[in-house]
């Protein structure tokens, strides 16, 4: 065909995606060149019309070319093997172009799938390749084709709309596995979702799941592919069922035999990762590969990450996203649009945030929680030294943060939590903050970290007396929180007359050490200790009379660390003072606090791990008690503080109880002993119930 007729056909053709057809005059010397010497390397220059480039540096290695007499193109690939693997489309061979649903040709098992380019040759048979930028190629494939026939009997193309199910393979991923069955897309296939979803609704409300689970199991085993993959499901999962990775994976491999991708994307982690198979990375990349080459946009996305892993610099990965995200995946448009907000030096992705907002907002259109949150973080930023950053704008910021928080976002609504926390707001907003600020608490689990704000050391900062806290025991709606950090250098008992007594007591104690066993000095310092020990009258120390219980639950600690709406949430605590379980110590009197120190009892109780319990010593005894705990809680413990005081009484009534840790092993002990509560030996690591109903 004559170029110019090209060009005539490509102004009045609009293009779909961001790029489209740029006639070669415009294309830059070294992309075209590329292009030439590359994939479209059998067409001549001179018949070379225009390029459409996607690769994101613009180089041209990848792509489309338009040019008299065809299409050369990188990424064609035959579906069917009806044709040997070819890199160019002659306009001449075909009488239309469009998506597998718009021929009546097309074999059954790929009428559901529509992001394959379909050509209809002009002997009346089909041709089936998968391509990207469909939309382009179908556009200007159909208006070349019916400017070159000049009839009026060519087949009208439709472009329809993506369909909601699930496409269906065309070949079988590996050789092992055979082609699906016209029963695994029969019409059940929308119940049977619905049968997953009534089974994970009872498996959820702990009622009876037979019925649904028969139900999935019955169309599995007649060939139904989304029955399989949901069984896939429930192994893997262990979804009222006992867990078995290799029993899901058996299941996952039937749905992929049945033709559905999304089992045949999940194959390929349990090949990457070894789970219920034994490992074969290459394997799962060619899985991951077919899924994402036929159309899933998970897959896409997953192989752009890992693409990306393996070499940043090739662009493909960055191709990947971009696809995903045109098929909707708004993972890929939020990862896109980091790219663009931190700059990607390796796949020469150039800082631009107004490009990071436009996919945000792609992301956000599309109904994404997480979207609203970059949407809010980015006006939330002070960023106007920095180029393409919009004006900070608290009040755009909120509205991005409260959809978020409406949608479901963790981290709007943390957000807006904290921003509660700290009091300030007024009318109907502050009562949505305070109503998430309860749901907050509510949803708590144990294990989860809860973070208070505290009150601000000035009118701007809240950071400083900011604190995490980690659930480690709940009843009902309260839940048991212990500081994730050590509080160093705290004395148990600071009263004046202990404090210097026990300054005195260390001394002295000291003073022993420096002399060997059976000499004069040793002898005299012993003599010198015994003096003082026997001429004092020290008061005792338990945890109602101890300095430290009132540090924690007066205007210091409760006053300071908690803003007055956190305080409100702190409940009064009945406590117990158990005995010390070794030396029979009176614990004393029992006490109501909100802050508090663990007992050695709530050690054992809370800081279970399989069975296991601390570890219980006492020096100078021959008892042997292997209670031992691994304890994630261990990894907040400085090395240079390995321990913290307890509530509970040492040895005798001048002494408490210490959890002591092994950075290294992560294992905690109780040492029953316990350490002179007068000195600042040990942390502390205050603990509180608190209760949303409380607020």
């Amino acid at each position: 065909m004559d170029p110019d007729k090209i060009y005539q056909i490509l102004e009045k053709t609009p293009h779909k995606s961001a790029k489209g057809f740029v006639p070669v005059s415009n294309v830059k010397e070294k992309a075209l060149s590329n292009a030439l010497s590359g994939f479209a390397k059998e067409c001549r220059p001179e018949n070379a019309v225009a390029l459409l480039d996607t690769t994101i540096t613009g180089n041209g290695k990848s792509g489309y070319l338009l040019s008299t007499e065809g299409i050369y193109g990188k990424s064609f690939t035959d579906i069917v093997a009806q044709e040997p693997k070819t890199g160019f489309l002659a306009y001449s061979d075909y009488t239309a172009a469009g998506r597998n649903t718009d021929f009546e040709k097309v074999p059954g098992e790929l009428k559901r799938y529509s992001r394959d380019l379909c050509l209809l040759k002009k002997d009346g048979t089909i041709r089936i390749v998968f391509a990207i930028f469909l939309d382009d190629l179908i556009s200007i494939m159909n208006a070349i084709i019916a400017e070159e026939s000049d009839t009026d009997d060519e087949q009208e193309i439709t472009e329809e709309t993506e369909p909601d199910h699930e496409p269906k393979i065309r070949e079988e991923p590996e050789p092992d596995m055979e082609p699906a069955n016209e029963t695994s897309c029969s019409s059940n296939e929308p119940d049977i979702d619905i049968v997953f979803k009534e089974l994970m609704k009872a498996v959820k409300d702990g009622t009876d799941t037979t019925q649904p689970y028969n139900m999935l199991l019955k169309a599995a085993e007649t060939g139904n592919a989304k029955a399989a993959l949901h069984l896939g499901d429930v192994f893997c999962y262990g979804s009222g069922v006992e867990k078995n990775e290799s029993e899901a994976f058996r299941w996952y491999e039937i749905s992929a035999k049945g033709g559905d991708l999304e089992a045949i994307r999940v194959l390929s982690f349990f090949y990457a990762t070894g789970e219920g198979v034994e490992k074969d990375e290459e394997k799962g990349m060619r899985l991951l590969r077919f899924s994402a080459e036929h159309g899933d946009s998970e897959s896409m996305y997953d192989l752009g990450i890992f693409l990306e892993m393996e070499d940043k610099d090739d662009p493909e990965s960055f191709q990947w996203f971009q696809k995903s995200a045109e098929l909707g995946n708004t993972y890929a448009m939020l990862h896109i649009g980091n790219m663009y907000l931190l700059g990607d030096y390796e796949t020469r992705v150039d800082p631009d945030p107004s490009k990071a907002e436009e996919w945000f907002r792609k992301a956000a259109a599309a109904g994404d929680d997480l979207a609203y949150w970059e949407l809010g973080s980015l006006y939330n930023a002070d960023q106007t030294d920095s180029e393409g950053y919009p004006e900070p704008d608290m009040e755009k910021a909120m509205e991005f943060f409260i959809k978020g928080a409406e949608l479901g976002n963790s981290d709007s609504k943390k957000y807006l939590a904290a921003l509660y926390q700290q009091g300030g707001l007024e009318g109907e907003l502050r009562e949505k903050l305070r109503l998430w600020f309860i749901e907050e608490i509510e949803n708590l689990r144990i294990g989860d970290t809860f973070a208070t704000v505290g009150m601000p050391e000035d009118t701007d900062s809240y950071a400083s007396n900011r604190n995490e806290w980690e659930v480690i025991a709940q009843e009902g709606k309260k839940s048991l929180l212990i500081s994730k950090k050590v509080w160093q250098d705290h004395y148990y008992n600071e009263h004046e007359k202990s404090a210097s007594i026990g300054r005195e007591k260390f001394k002295l104690d000291c003073a022993k050490m420096q002399y060997r066993n059976g000499s004069k000095e040793r002898n005299d310092a012993i003599k010198k200790y015994d003096n003082f020990m026997n001429s004092i009258v020290e008061d005792s120390t338990d945890w109602n009379s101890c300095s430290l219980r009132e540090w924690l639950n007066n205007t210091i600690f409760y006053g300071i660390y908690f803003s007055e709406i956190e305080r409100g949430m702190i409940a009064c605590t009945e406590l117990e003072q158990p005995d010390n379980p070794k030396f029979g110590t009176s614990g004393g009197p029992v006490t109501k606090d909100r802050l508090f120190l663990l007992s050695i009892d709530e050690v054992v109780r809370y800081f279970e791990n399989e069975g296991e319990k601390p570890e219980v010593q006492t020096f100078g005894s021959a008892e042997s008690c292997s209670w031992l705990i691994n304890s994630d809680l261990c990894s907040h413990m400085p090395v240079e503080k390995q321990g913290w005081w307890l509530r509970s009484p040492g040895m005798n009534e001048y002494f408490a109880a210490c959890a002591n840790i092994d950075v290294k092993k992560k294992e905690i002990s109780i040492f029953l002993n316990g350490m002179d509560a007068c000195l600042n030996l040990y942390g502390i690591r205050p603990a509180m119930w608190i209760d949303p109903e409380l607020l």
